[in-house]
């Protein structure tokens, strides 16, 4: 796996508002996407690099709550416009796509297959910069009717590098041990 790179964006004032845009959405979206959980995260006692970690697992959660609120309408407001996003290494269009522009025409491609897209998070890891989630997409074929049962589940483990409360790059990963080697960390 190649070495994960962190770029390096300048911080202009649309950032800021943007950063702004999605801190005011985690104080509106838990976990399931429905209550107020997250409050800003003060630091004390030189805690600041923890704070900003937590801080980014509660931007990777409500990124997917935002997600699964509205499956097939995705927020990209927490994605970087200058995003670099990797897909799995088995996935149709597997090189990096730069850019967030880039990044919705990969996801809306993916998600006018289906009638509907969904995430099953099962796990959220802190590792500093980075989160590590572990999900089970769940995806019903257009036709098919969610009642019917008829549709694909398939595991997704995402990394997702943030700064500034928004993610400036990400990748795909089958399992969440090739995402931790990916990162030089282990179980």
């Amino acid at each position: 796996m190649g070495a994960l790179t962190s770029p390096n964006f300048p911080k202009t004032r649309a950032d800021r508002q943007l950063r702004t845009k999605v801190a005011g959405r985690l104080a509106t979206t838990d976990s399931g996407g429905t209550a107020s959980v997250a409050a800003p995260f003060m630091a004390q006692g030189g805690d600041t690099a923890r704070a900003m970690s937590q801080e980014n697992v509660e931007i990777v959660r409500a990124a997917f709550a935002a997600w699964n609120a509205r499956p097939g309408e995705p927020d990209f407001a927490y994605f970087h416009p200058e995003l670099v996003y990797h897909p799995r290494a088995d996935e149709p269009e597997a090189s990096p796509h730069v850019g967030r522009d880039a990044y919705e025409r990969l996801v809306y491609g993916f998600v006018d297959s289906f009638s509907e897209v969904t995430f099953e998070v099962l796990e959220l890891i802190d590792a500093g910069d980075h989160v590590i989630t572990s999900t089970v997409l769940h995806a019903v074929l257009h036709g098919q009717g969610s009642a019917s049962g008829a549709g694909v589940s398939d595991t997704y483990v995402f990394v997702h590098n943030l700064r500034d409360g928004l993610i400036v790059e990400g990748w795909e990963y089958r399992t969440k041990q090739e995402a931790l080697e990916a990162l030089g960390l282990s179980e």
